[in-house]
């Protein structure tokens, strides 16, 4: 046939190969990346903008071929020239992940997989932030990042290895692991690592990872590892995302929080030896008057979140006091060691509450020198209260035998006499006289 030389128009060209294109639309003439011949009707091309896809191209050509799809890739101006004569259709990049790559996610080998989703991320970069993050909800059920403990997660599943905080198990087996995908696919591992962010990948533990990291502390009875998940939990609790009401009630109940158990001499710095329930342990707080008889909370801050506060306290249970009082005095101990731990004690509850619910208690269950021993010492601590509190304190011991007299027999207050302000001449006080010395 003639070719139009320079001086034809337009519509020369269009006469001569307009019939050309329609009598190849409908012969098979090109080629699919499966070998088969198809009509450019029947076929379609997409584009490969970045070196990282353009690597991977031929194995999204076989992922179209095996959805069905009859893929082509015929040079770039027969491309043009037969789509600006809608002979071929051409779809967008994006087609391709979003009707491919990600409906086929389920069924490929996941290292493949991440290959070619870090090319797509590269190329994703350069979109806004809204459509980013709705792709990223697209990915969200695509277990395919590689992370520390070998296993591949979401993207959602999986934390920032920067911007995680390291010192949790849960976060250093979930940490993503894919500096060897990105440098294999020849990326950019900052735009990579920016749509990720994006996607959904963690900066912090949820509530539902503080769960896994609570059971696996227990499993492996590791003290260390519950003390940090505690002072996490103290203090990043507000801004922690998932189910926190469920997490907080199986965190309330089973035995996962440090505690330092009961010991016979008392260590300001003891460590925790043990993990019980919050409903077991008493605060960190009440450790210096219960720590002969009770356990008490041990992790490396304050509990501020009232849901992590131990339930026990002494105010509630101050039959704990009595014990305390009990065990300082019944261990054989001098009472020069022990009058800074009895102090302790005596100061735990207000006034009133100290004489009926410890002193009175613990006078009942002591005798001899060390009944005598412990009133002794708490009356000394007594010496700076108001008249009337000593005087309705005298009201309140005045039916217990404990004061040593000169007979050899033990008296109440009023049944024994002062040794130098009583009357000499009778034997009745000179064998009542207090002998205290």
């Amino acid at each position: 046939c003639a070719w139009p030389k320079e001086a034809d128009t337009e519509r020369d060209f269009a006469l001569t190969l307009n019939p050309l294109v329609s009598a190849l639309s409908v012969r098979k003439c090109l080629v699919a990346s499966n070998g088969e011949l198809v009509r450019p009707g029947d076929a379609l091309y997409f584009p490969s903008p970045t070196s990282a896809l353009l690597a991977c191209r031929q194995q999204f050509l076989d992922l179209c071929i095996k959805a069905g799809h009859k893929a082509v890739d015929p040079a770039g101006h027969v491309v043009e020239f037969l789509h600006s004569k809608k002979a071929l259709e051409k779809k967008p990049c994006e087609w391709v992940l979003n009707e491919v790559l990600i409906p086929a996610a389920a069924d490929m080998d996941v290292a493949k997989l991440a290959r070619l989703l870090v090319a797509y991320l590269e190329w994703v970069g350069s979109w806004k932030e809204d459509d980013i993050v709705a792709l990223g909800a697209r990915l969200a059920g695509i277990a395919w990042v590689p992370s520390e403990d070998g296993k591949a997660r979401t993207i959602v599943d999986s934390f920032d290895p920067e911007q995680s905080p390291e010192a949790l198990g849960v976060v250093q087996s979930g940490r993503a692991k894919i500096d060897e995908v990105m440098s294999a696919a020849g990326v950019q591992p900052d735009v990579v690592w920016k749509v990720l962010r994006l996607c959904g990948v963690k900066k912090d533990i949820t509530w539902e990872d503080a769960i896994t990291e609570c059971r696996e502390a227990m499993r492996t009875r590791d003290i260390e590892r519950a003390g940090r998940l505690f002072a996490h939990l103290t203090r990043h609790h507000s801004h922690m995302r998932g189910g926190r009401t469920a997490a907080l009630k199986e965190l309330q109940t089973c035995k996962w929080v440090p505690a330092r158990s009961p010991g016979r001499t008392f260590d300001a710095e003891q460590p925790a030896a043990e993990l019980l329930s919050l409903k077991e342990i008493f605060p960190q707080g009440s450790h210096a008057v219960v720590w002969a008889v009770a356990p008490s909370l041990c992790v490396p801050c304050d509990a501020t979140l009232k849901e992590l506060q131990p339930t026990r306290s002494v105010t509630s249970e101050p039959a704990v006091l009595v014990e305390q009082l009990c065990a300082l005095v019944g261990a054989g101990n001098s009472f020069a060691g022990i009058v800074g731990h009895l102090r302790a004690v005596f100061a735990s509850l207000s006034h009133a509450r100290t004489i009926t619910e410890v002193i009175v208690p613990t006078a009942g269950r002591l005798e001899g020198t060390k009944l005598a021993g412990m009133l002794l010492t708490f009356l000394e601590w007594v010496a700076t209260w108001k008249d009337n509190d000593l005087k309705d304190l005298g009201k309140q011991l005045a039916d217990i035998k404990w004061i040593p007299v000169e007979d050899g027999s033990v008296r109440t207050f009023t049944d024994s006499f002062d040794p130098s302000n009583s009357p000499d001449a009778f034997a009745v006080v000179r064998q009542r006289r207090v002998k205290v010395g």
